[in-house]
């Protein structure tokens, strides 16, 4: 059997030759997997937006709202919105995961609510632009239960907003409850892979960095913006050291069940902020917090790891040792009345603050007296301090109910989770998000956390990536790709 040489590919060993008699066939072209789209030119406009975000805090500061802090607010929506209608709505959702924390500076330092509250609804509306465009595809995907509860309830505060003597402030509460009820719907949707949800655990995390940041200088230098029995209390960028002290909660208690299923740059990242957090967390000198933190931290030991509930008792005995101003911050408590003849600490003042809210749903028991409207029944201007009566007054029975048709749907959410993910990242996702609820419900007793859009925002993110874990695609038997729930590497640079 002869070999011909292809004419003008030259001869010699290296020439390629044909045999005849053997013919070729020519194998169906491999697919190619789909790009990756690059994360640097995401990375860059986050950073450009994180750093005009500042810019504009330390400008409303400085010279309030006036002209140029006007035009840097609109430049960053609008450059929040062009990601949106570019395409980039995944860009679009981590930049206001990052910067939304950062956002209550300029309500913290005395100003008016106008950026945070122009940013919720960008954030409405962008999101809104997205699902439409997925609805117009044909890949949105069934809304989950939860998300058909945050529906129906904000139709009811809706129709209680309109009865309300006062409809501007009330829409404007829906509106901003709107929003993290928007980002659910969005992070539910969004998340399909599992490179998507590590994406947005990062961004979660990175949000607490610039709070820490000032509160550490604010521990620093003394310039504390709240205090309390003499005890200077951190905020970072919040208004009041409560909510700060929540969030940081959340992000403590999803650390904790996450944690062990990372790997590289991204476990230790999160450790660094664990850490941050918890030392922020005490100097909050929120005693709500610290329950709610211990709450969550025994529902993710009970579910994934006992070692935590080992850790738990000698860290509870260690804070007063490092920092004994927190048993003055606890004796607190022991005072039943003051000399004056005032509820001597904040317990039993809630107490009475919670009846005088609730006579004032007398004559509205079905819809409520509006949303937001609570805060203006008493001597002072001031919110009932539980969540569930909030509810009740403001949106009445039917609004009562849908809150806790909510609340059992993220009970629900992270139950499901848990019960169909393996061990892995997944897991840790179905615990955080249970840890955080079970907070969440301790919290909602002597709290107003219903009210803070970005304490929702992050427990919504958190429900939402617990929900979407269980929507992924499992590979075939066999594939080489990656199946979800396993331990894998960094968050930085994951496969999609």
């Amino acid at each position: 059997m002869t070999s011909v040489s292809l004419p003008g590919r030259g001869v010699g060993p290296s020439a390629r030759r044909i045999t005849p008699g053997r013919r070729r066939t020519s194998l169906p072209p491999r697919e190619a997997p789909p790009a990756e789209p690059r994360s640097w030119p995401g990375v860059l406009a986050a950073l450009v937006l994180l750093a005009l975000s500042i810019d504009i805090g330390v400008s409303a500061g400085q010279q309030g709202f006036g002209t140029p802090t006007l035009l840097r607010i609109a430049v960053l929506l609008g450059g929040l919105l062009a990601v949106v209608l570019l395409g980039r709505f995944e860009a679009f959702l981590l930049v206001v995961l990052v910067v939304r924390p950062i956002l209550d500076i300029t309500t913290a330092t005395g100003g008016a609510p106008v950026l945070a509250s122009a940013v919720a609804a960008l954030i409405v509306l962008g999101v809104m632009v997205w699902l439409g465009a997925q609805v117009r595809a044909g890949t949105l995907r069934p809304i989950s239960w939860m998300g058909r509860c945050c529906i129906a309830l904000l139709v009811i505060m809706t129709i209680s907003a309109g009865l309300s003597s006062d409809p501007v402030r009330s829409v404007l509460q829906v509106a901003r409850l709107a929003a993290a009820v928007a980002v659910f719907l969005a992070v539910e949707q969004l998340l399909t892979s599992e490179a998507r949800v590590r994406r947005v655990l990062l961004a979660c995390y990175a949000s607490a960095l610039v709070p820490m940041l000032v509160a550490a200088l604010q521990l620093s230098t003394g310039s504390f913006l709240r205090s309390a029995n003499g005890l200077g209390r951190v905020t970072g960028t919040f208004v009041h050291p409560n909510s700060f002290g929540f969030y940081l909660v959340l992000l403590l208690v999803m650390g904790a069940a996450v944690l062990r299923h990372l790997r590289g740059g991204s476990r230790l990242f999160v450790a660094l902020v664990l850490a941050g957090g918890t030392a922020a967390l005490i100097m909050t000198y929120s005693r709500g917090s610290w329950v709610t933190l211990v709450v969550g931290i025994l529902v993710v030991g009970v579910l994934q790891s006992r070692v935590l509930l080992l850790l738990l008792p000698a860290g509870l005995l260690a804070i007063p040792v490092v920092a004994p101003s927190v048993l003055a911050r606890i004796a607190d408590l022991s005072q039943s009345q003051s000399v004056i003849g005032t509820p001597g600490n904040s317990l039993l003042w809630r107490v009475d603050h919670w009846l005088l809210v609730l006579r004032g749903a007398r004559g509205h028991e079905l819809l409520g007296i509006g949303p937001g409207a609570s805060d203006f029944l008493g001597e002072r201007v001031l919110p009932p301090h539980n969540d569930f009566v909030r509810m009740y007054v403001e949106t009445g029975t039917l609004g009562l109910l849908a809150y806790l048709a909510v609340l059992l749907a993220a009970v629900s959410i992270g139950l499901r989770a848990y019960r169909t993910q393996p061990p892995g990242l997944g897991r840790g996702l179905a615990v955080g998000a249970l840890g955080c609820t079970a907070a969440f419900l301790v919290g909602s007793v002597g709290g107003n956390l219903i009210s803070q859009v970005v304490v929702l925002l992050y427990l919504f993110t958190f429900l939402a990536a617990a929900s979407a874990t269980g929507r992924f695609a499992r590979p075939a038997p066999g594939s080489p790709e990656r199946a979800w729930g396993r331990p894998t590497g960094d968050l930085v640079g994951a496969r999609r």
